[in-house]
């Protein structure tokens, strides 16, 4: 993954540093360390980017999402001290790994406005499909994430589970997914019909 990461990266137009920060957002981050892995794979890529080309680096912001129920807590402590810190937490800490970014949270649905109009240069979203903007008529929400949620959360999702694939519920179909919303170790086929429904397109097709 990392690789289509880079690739992604690589392809875009670097704004000017005199621009102003340069934004980062994980959409649907969680409360582990991956998307801090992430996060400080896409700025050390961009600062690179930029010494390729002679220029200074921006400033660096990444924003942490995910719905208001996510610890981000957790999240934060677990984030390493910002590199030029002067603090104690940064002297403690010197021989471990530093961030050279600001961090903050931004609590909500990425299926709703969270950040003001071109304020975002990069936005990552790793395994969005988890939670697609549709579920099925033959699938309630409830039904899908009983298994994982309290009754009392499932309304945090509001809209954000609507309708799925036919395809994917329909269990004549190669694209079966056996009632479940989410497509890691699903068939092709069923890789296909998300794709589709997300706004991709099928391969083959």
């Amino acid at each position: 993954m990392l690789h289509f990461l880079e690739a992604t990266l690589s392809a875009m137009n670097l704004p000017l540093p005199e621009d102003g920060t340069f934004a980062v957002a994980d959409l649907g981050c969680s409360c582990g360390t991956n998307t801090l892995f992430l996060m400080g794979i896409i700025v050390e890529h961009v600062s690179k980017m930029y010494a390729a080309l002679g220029r200074d680096s921006p400033e660096f912001q990444v924003f942490f999402s995910d719905l208001p129920c996510n610890d981000f807590n957790v999240l934060f402590q677990l984030l390493p001290p910002q590199l030029g810190s002067s603090s104690l937490e940064q002297c403690l800490a010197a021989a471990e790994e530093q961030r050279s970014y600001y961090a903050a949270g931004m609590p909500g649905s990425f299926y709703g406005r969270l950040f003001p109009s071109t304020s975002i240069n990069v936005f990552n979203s790793t395994f969005s499909l988890h939670w697609l903007s549709q579920v099925s008529s033959a699938y309630h929400a409830s039904d899908l994430l009983s298994n994982t949620f309290e009754d009392e959360e499932l309304p945090l999702f509001g809209d954000a589970l609507e309708q799925v694939p036919e395809r994917v519920t329909d269990k004549r179909s190669p694209a079966y997914n056996r009632g479940r919303v989410f497509v890691h170790g699903a068939s092709a086929d069923t890789a296909a019909a998300f794709e589709r429904a997300c706004g991709g397109v099928e391969r083959g097709s």
